[in-house]
Formats: structure tokens, C-alpha cells, sequence
């Protein structure tokens, strides 16, 4: 993927497809980084900003679970009948305490 992204690096799939590959392998942070370039180069594809927020909400702050919040309600707004960006929500409303 690192080599991909050497030979182009405005392709949002690639940092997509690292930054999940990374998160699967609990290196987060690395991860959400390359989730964000991909948000960055692509801002209205839906499933990096899920694959975002999803991976936001592993970091565990409040900073970055208002931010996946606002991310499963773009995505909402994009799709209103995505059943995991739903469930993403509410999960990141549980830890902001707003249920």
C-alpha cells in the first residue's frame, strides 16, 4: 500500500484501504491519519467517512468521538437507511453521554 501510495498519492481508495489495514492491526492513529488524507481528497465518499468515524470512535476521546458523530450524520444525511453508520451514532452518543 505504502508503495501505491509513493506512485499516487492523490488516490483516496489507497489511504482508504491503509489507514482500515492499519486500524484492523490496532495501530489507530496511523490509521485514522491515512483515513483523513483519504476524507481530504474525497470529502463526499461515503464509506471513507465511515470507515473515518468508525475509526475515530477507537481513539476514545471526546474530541474524536464528536467528530465521528458528525461524520455518521453526514453519512446519514447521505444515506439515511445505512444501518451501521446508525449504529455508529449511537455508539458515539454513548460516549459523549447524550443517551
Amino acid at each position: 500500500m505504502e508503495i501505491a501510495i509513493q506512485v499516487d498519492n492523490k488516490n483516496p481508495i489507497t489511504y482508504k484501504k491503509l489507514g482500515w489495514i492499519q486500524i484492523k492491526h490496532n495501530i489507530f492513529k496511523p490509521g485514522v491519519d491515512n483515513l483523513q488524507k483519504a476524507y481530504t481528497l474525497a470529502p463526499k465518499n461515503i464509506e471513507i467517512m465511515q470507515k473515518l468515524a468508525e475509526g475515530l470512535l477507537l481513539l476514545d476521546g471526546n474530541k474524536e468521538s464528536l467528530e465521528a458523530f458528525d461524520y455518521f450524520k453526514r453519512v446519514l444525511e447521505y444515506d439515511p437507511q445505512n444501518f451501521d453508520a446508525a449504529i455508529g451514532m449511537a455508539k458515539a452518543e454513548e460516549k459523549l453521554g447524550f443517551i
